[in-house]
């Protein structure tokens, strides 16, 4: 619950941090002082102390995926962005096997505890690498520090790169954030445009589900009857190939309707095992954990649908706060979750063994039909203003309108990729 209680208010105060000082100076400050905290929690000198600890390590843990997540979003372009999400999201996995390979190993908790943050010392060492946002950059009214990051990129890339002066000249009168301004202010004009409203309450609300059903699931397994350990290996291995269905499918179908396809296919596993659970006997017990690890799935690979979505509709000037915002709904979600799977302790019998997956089957078809009202956003360029934001909602009808037409063009030439609307690298 520490934990937890850490992620929720770590995505909101990074979420500000972020779009005031930068995407990649907390990124290395919350590395920092994860690598701090995680080492201290092996000698706490109490209870007390230890949950103190652990609090922390939520708040800077979710401030380093969130600012990272963001910064690549905006560093890559708008055809590598499902892959780079994917791929986080793919890593992100990776920690819990290792983990459980660590705790194989290390069998006391505190070399465990040391073990488990050391990597971050790696992360420390790339400073130098990595850099800024420019579209930050640029929001901040940062022009040559921006161009310097586009001309390094470029030099990567083998590409000759030299803005001319009518560029720089024109990147510089453009309305950007200003430096010193305040982003409560920019997000308190949000409520002028209800369009957005709708828009964001519909992506918070879908924060929420898809991190309670994916969390809720994983705390059933042990309802689900048979082998905790077996369920556990292949609930983690069906969230592995969500993931990379997620990876497949949002560049081909869309992200709004790959999003939409995963909730209603995990909301619909999941209401399934009423039936498997309420009406069949033991032997039908091996169906209800296959429609299980079927939700599982569909609701993993929304994991990296909505992370997407939310980075690609929210303007730059606000784009790290709406995403700490988004996930600070996900983090009640989480919370929420071990209480409704807990349910089946209470009701008792078959049925409640269903119940959990039932609350979650039902809010996840809610959220997967709530998220058609989205604009799609696939190859479109980033938002960088809150009018920008504004008229990319406003104009959901004219973008599918375009994509039809791309569609048309794509069959004309036999192309079978997307033509981008832009190629432009941020």
């Amino acid at each position: 619950m520490g934990y937890f209680l850490g992620n929720f208010f770590g995505v909101l105060a990074s979420g500000y941090l972020c779009d005031w000082f930068g995407r990649k100076m907390v990124f290395y400050i919350s590395n920092m002082i994860c690598l701090a905290m995680g080492v201290a929690s092996a000698f706490p000198p109490s209870v007390e102390v230890f949950l103190v600890y652990r609090v922390l390590v939520g708040a800077v843990g979710s401030a380093i995926y969130l600012s990272g997540f963001v910064l690549v979003v905006e560093l890559v372009g708008p055809q590598k962005r499902t892959r780079a999400a994917s791929v986080l999201t793919i890593i992100w996995l990776m920690g819990p096997f290792l983990l459980d390979v660590l705790s194989f190993l290390l069998r006391q908790w505190r070399y465990l505890q040391i073990a488990s943050v050391s990597p971050l010392v790696l992360c420390l060492g790339h400073w130098w690498l990595l850099p800024e946002s420019p579209r930050w950059l640029l929001m901040k009214k940062k022009t040559k520090a921006a161009l310097t990051v586009i001309q390094k990129v470029a030099h990567v890339n083998k590409i000759q790169y030299s803005p001319s002066e009518e560029t720089i000249a024109k990147l510089q009168q453009e309305p950007r954030a200003d430096r010193n301004g305040n982003i409560m202010s920019t997000v308190r004009q949000l409520v002028r445009y209800p369009r957005l409203v709708i828009v964001t309450l519909i992506i918070f609300f879908n924060w929420a589900v898809v991190t309670m059903t994916y969390y809720g699931i994983s705390l059933n397994v042990g309802n689900l009857g048979g082998s905790l350990r077996v369920n556990f290996f292949v609930s983690s291995t069906v969230e592995l190939i969500g993931y990379v269905l997620g990876w497949v499918l949002l560049d081909r179908l869309g992200r709004k309707r790959s999003h939409c396809c995963f909730m209603l296919t995990a909301g619909l596993a999941c209401l399934a095992t009423i039936l498997t659970v309420s009406f069949g006997g033991q032997e039908l017990q091996w169906v209800t954990t296959a429609l299980a690890m079927l939700g599982k799935l569909g609701i993993s690979a929304s994991f990296t649908a909505v992370y997407l979505i939310s980075a690609e509709i929210f303007p730059t000037v606000i784009r790290n706060l709406g995403m700490g915002c988004s996930s600070a709904c996900g983090r009640i979600g989480s919370i929420v979750s071990p209480y409704v799977a807990d349910l089946a302790l209470y009701v008792g019998g078959r049925f409640g063994r269903a119940v959990p997956l039932v609350i979650f089957g039902g809010l996840a078809l809610l959220a997967g039909l709530l998220a058609l009202y989205l604009p799609e956003t696939l190859n479109r360029t980033l938002p960088d203003t809150l009018e920008d934001a504004v008229n990319f909602v406003k104009n959901r009808d004219e973008n599918k309108k375009e994509e039809r037409e791309m569609d048309v063009k794509e069959t004309e030439m036999g192309q079978g990729s997307p033509v981008p609307k832009t190629t432009s690298a941020v």
